[in-house]
C-alpha cells in the first residue's frame, strides 16, 4: 500500500514523461521495497516496464491511473471516484479561512453575513470571503493570540475590525489574497525582525505593537524577563533583509530591534496586557 507522497512522487513522474529522477527518500525506498529501477549514482533509471509497473501499484492504492486522474480537491471530492477517500492531496480545513469580530457586528461573506458571540470564532471556505467587502482587517500571525483576540488591549481605530487567523499551509495564499483586497490591512506579528518582514511580505498598511515599544530596551524590566535574544539572533537573516526591503516609516522600528535585539511574542504582549497601537508601513513595503 503506497502513501499520499509517494503515490504523488508517481503521479508527477509519469506525467511528466521521464524514464528517471533524483533518487530522493521516496524513491530509494520505492526502489528498495518494490525493486524498481537502477541506482546510478544519485540517479533512479527506470524502463518502460517500470513505469507501467508503477502505474499499476498507484492503481491497486487508489483506483486511479496516475496518468490520467488525480487526488486533487478534498475527501469529498476524491470520495466520488476513489476508494480511499483519506488519500485526498488537500487537509480536510485547507480551503477555510477562520475570522472573528466583536459581537454584534456582522462578518461578511458572499453566503450572507454572520454575527458570533464574544470568543467563538466563525470558519469559512476562502472563496466565500472577499477582502474589498471588509473596511478593516487585522490579520493574526499566531493561532493561540487568534483565539484570545478579545482579550487584546487593541487601539480604539480597531474596536470594529474583522480578525483573521494568518494561517499556515494552504490557506495562507488565501488570507494574503484577502488582506490585499481589503482597503486597510492591519498585521499583529511578534515584535522581531521574522515578524517585521511577515508584514511586509503579507503588505500589511500598518503593523500593531505595544504602544510604549520604545520602553522596551535591554535594560527595562520586562525585556529582561521576557525577551528572546537567542530568536533574534537567529533572524539576523531576515534583519539584513528587511533592512533592504522596508520603506523609511519603519526605520525608526527596525533600529530600534537591532539595537536592543528584540523578539517579544504576540503572546507576551496579550497575557501582560500591554496597550497596542498602530504603527505605518510606507508604500515601498507593501507585498508585491
Amino acid at each position: 500500500m503506497l502513501n499520499k507522497q509517494e503515490i504523488a512522487s508517481i503521479q508527477r513522474l509519469v506525467r511528466s514523461g521521464k524514464t528517471s529522477c533524483t533518487a530522493s527518500r521516496v524513491w530509494r525506498k520505492l526502489h528498495e521495497e518494490q525493486g524498481i529501477g537502477s541506482l546510478v549514482n544519485n540517479r533512479l533509471l527506470l524502463g518502460a516496464v517500470e513505469i507501467k509497473q508503477l502505474r499499476s501499484l498507484a492503481r491497486e492504492t487508489t483506483g486511479l491511473d496516475p496518468l490520467y486522474e488525480s487526488l486533487d480537491g478534498d475527501r469529498v471530492a476524491v470520495a466520488a471516484t476513489a476508494a480511499n477517500e483519506k488519500l485526498s492531496s488537500q487537509g480536510v480545513f485547507a480551503q477555510m479561512l477562520q475570522l472573528a469580530r466583536a459581537p454584534g457586528l456582522p462578518i461578511p461573506t458572499l453566503a450572507g453575513k454572520a454575527c458570533i458571540p464574544r470568543g467563538a470564532l466563525l470558519s469559512v471556505p476562502s472563496n466565500l470571503i472577499r477582502g474589498a467587502d471588509i473596511e478593516k482587517l487585522v490579520v493574526i500571525e499566531n493561532g493561540a493570540p487568534f483565539r484570545h483576540w478579545y482579550g487584546a488591549l487593541w487601539p480604539e481605530a480597531l474596536q470594529d475590525a474583522i480578525f483573521i487567523y494568518r494561517g499556515h499551509g494552504e490557506n495562507m495564499a488565501e488570507v494574503k489574497r484577502v488582506a490585499l483586497e481589503c482597503p486597510r490591512t492591519h498585521g499583529f506579528f511578534d515584535l522581531d525582525p521574522a515578524g517585521l518582514m511577515m508584514a511586509v511580505e503579507m503588505g500589511v498598511d500598518s503593523v500593531i505593537l505595544p504602544r510604549d515599544w520604545r520602553e522596551l530596551t535591554a535594560e527595562s524590566e520586562f525585556t529582561q524577563k521576557f525577551n528572546k535574544v537567542d530568536i533574534f539572533q537567529r533572524q539576523r537573516q531576515q534583519l539584513k533583509q528587511l533592512q533592504g526591503l522596508a520603506g523609511t516609516a519603519l526605520a525608526p522600528l527596525i533600529e530600534h530591534l537591532e539595537k536592543h535585539q528584540l523578539a517579544i511574542t504576540q503572546e507576551h504582549m496579550l497575557a501582560h496586557a500591554l496597550p497596542l497601537e498602530l504603527f505605518p508601513v510606507d508604500e515601498r513595503a507593501r507585498g508585491s
